[in-house]
């Protein structure tokens, strides 16, 4: 086994290869680290990858993973590539890396592929403590990884988290949400919320897209980013989105019967609830049950919902604009498709990823992206929506290219079903 872990390296970064992480890991720090030291497992994920590759080119791309691999080997012990952005390695105890753990190798980054792309680099860290003569094993690594999907979430910008007592509480919480969430789904502790999203040439609401809170009973209010992606995981994902379509579905069908100024929902339909069997006949027993124009639906569809689906998801995507649905390509940049696969895709609206927009602050590439996508979106009769509006700047912009339609706090903040009835659909009268 030595053998084949030594012999098992990745041909572009050097680095040991993410096969049995268990073994791998504990063989190498047998061999490479002093068991009379104390180490962190860090485990360090470059989480703009996908945009990193849209916005400079593959092969820079693979530059920067080479890169990567050669700052690990060189200052760092035990470097694995556990896919394809993902990296593990050990650095001794310190107080520097303590407090700016991602300082070192951005730095060392920018040296090597040029400091201007670092405004375009986000680096994401888990990291766990290793003690004097523990050999770190597959539970060490588990900790580290878990850490690491904390840091992915936190807002924009290098993030590193160590698992500590409170991360350890979390995932007891992740339990306990895991145990409560069917009957959470029963007892109606799961709210509907709406988003307005504005046209940007009037800068007045013109529709929305729901979204869930949570407000439980036990565990309090629990914010989408603690449950959606556990959700998505364990598969529960598909029934909280039927929940929201049914609701939006029924919710819609009270405002035509009251008169009131209706405008569009959107509705996401996650990776896992499109890909779900039966997915077409549940979604015709929505529309039998709370018959409307399907003029005011819309279904969202995240972009990473279209990787390894081909011409199968292709099919799907047209199935439902047969059925009457409007289709939106959420999340749009943030990896899978590009500007040339809109020429196939049959979708109606396209929601430009928030990255795209946060970066064109300071990135004259990022501009240059959005409004290429704008202006190519025309051309095909796409309707464009750009997310994480949240300055009067990005505003201006949006509607200096001529974008359709703006989403974000600037505009408004996502509330209460009940408050956007009342701040935007008021009964004539």
């Amino acid at each position: 086994m030595e053998k084949r872990i030594e012999e098992n390296k990745d041909p572009l970064t050097g680095l040991y290869r993410g096969i049995n992480i268990g073994e791998t890991l504990a063989h190498l720090y047998t061999n490479h680290a002093d068991p009379r030291g104390e180490y962190y497992l860090v485990c360090m994920a470059i989480s703009s990858f996908s945009r990193f590759n849209s916005l400079c080119g593959y092969r820079k791309g693979d530059q920067l993973l080479e890169t990567i691999g050669k700052i690990i080997a060189a200052n760092y012990s035990c470097g694995i590539r556990v896919n394809g952005d993902t990296f593990l390695f050990l650095t001794g105890k310190n107080q520097e890396f303590e407090e700016n753990p991602a300082a070192f190798l951005c730095g060392a980054i920018g040296e090597h592929i040029g400091t201007e792309y670092l405004k375009i680099l986000t680096l994401a860290l888990g990291i766990s403590r290793i003690r004097r003569f523990e050999i770190p094993g597959r539970a060490v690594f588990e900790e580290a990884f878990t850490a690491l999907g904390y840091a992915k979430n936190i807002s924009p910008g290098h993030q590193a988290v160590f698992f500590d007592k409170k991360l350890r509480m979390w995932e007891e919480q992740k339990k306990n949400i895991e145990k409560n969430m069917f009957r959470a789904l029963s007892n109606e502790e799961f709210k509907i919320y709406v988003q307005p999203k504005y046209a940007v040439a009037g800068n007045d609401c013109r529709s929305g897209e729901a979204l869930v809170r949570w407000v439980s009973g036990d565990l309090g209010f629990i914010i989408p980013e603690q449950f959606i992606p556990l959700f998505e995981k364990n598969g529960f994902i598909v029934e909280i989105d039927f929940f929201v379509l049914t609701s939006i579905f029924k919710t819609l069908q009270r405002q035509l019967r009251e008169n009131r100024r209706v405008y569009p929902i959107s509705v996401n339909q996650s990776r896992a609830t499109v890909a779900y069997p039966g997915y077409l006949e549940r979604l015709q027993t929505v529309m039998e049950q709370y018959p409307i124009p399907l003029e005011y639906v819309q279904l969202e569809i995240t972009e990473s919902a279209m990787e390894g689906g081909g011409p199968e998801f292709l099919r799907l995507l047209a199935a439902l604009r047969n059925m009457g649905f409007s289709i939106a390509l959420d999340d749009f940049g943030s990896g899978y498709s590009s500007l040339s696969s809109l020429r196939s895709l049959p979708v109606d609206t396209l929601k430009i990823d928030k990255e795209f927009l946060r970066e064109s602050d300071t990135s004259e590439r990022s501009r240059t992206i959005i409004k290429n996508i704008v202006n190519m979106s025309k051309d095909l009769g796409i309707t464009v929506v750009c997310e994480g509006v949240e300055t009067e700047d990005q505003l201006l912009f949006l509607a200096k290219i001529g974008c359709d339609y703006a989403q974000g706090y600037y505009c408004a903040k996502p509330m209460p079903l009940s408050e956007y009835e009342g701040e935007y659909l008021r009964i004539p009268g």
